[in-house]
């Protein structure tokens, strides 16, 4: 099995055990993969139609996503996922790690991946508290949990 298929599945299984109740993915691909596997979830990439209820979500995800989003984008997400998140809901995000590949971000910088104080600094100002993070795949990735 492909390596790449390997990683993905594995981030998607671990956010799937870390969510609860009705569930957002953000930036979930062709693939989808959460929406296929987990009842009473919803994907959506940036082409994708949507229309919903403001506090409707129980935990929202990006996986895999937040590194390959421009600095605009991630703000919008943010704002985005507040809105959507319902009291104390969580927001769960994936990321490759300073330590991971190296990235080409769309906004033209160059990055290895986002480190753990940048990425929960930049998170926290959209009013999310930071609850938890979690290594995986050799340290190379991370998964950050907030609750609204």
């Amino acid at each position: 099995m492909n390596l790449f298929k390997n990683l993905a599945k594995e981030r998607n299984e671990l956010v799937m055990r870390h969510a609860h109740g009705r569930l957002l993915d953000i930036g979930c691909g062709n693939e989808n993969y959460i929406e296929k596997h987990r009842p009473n979830s919803v994907g959506i990439d940036k082409d994708s139609d949507f229309c919903f209820d403001v506090n409707s979500f129980d935990t929202i995800s990006m996986v895999a996503s937040f590194n390959y989003m421009t600095r605009e984008e991630q703000d919008n997400y943010l704002v985005f996922a507040r809105a959507m998140l319902k009291e104390c809901g969580k927001l769960i995000i994936t990321c490759v790690t300073p330590f991971g590949a190296r990235l080409k971000a769309k906004d033209g910088e160059t990055e290895r991946g986002i480190g753990r104080s940048e990425l929960i600094n930049r998170v926290e100002k959209h009013g999310f508290t930071f609850l938890y993070v979690r290594p995986f795949n050799f340290h190379m990735n991370n998964l950050f949990v907030f609750v609204r």
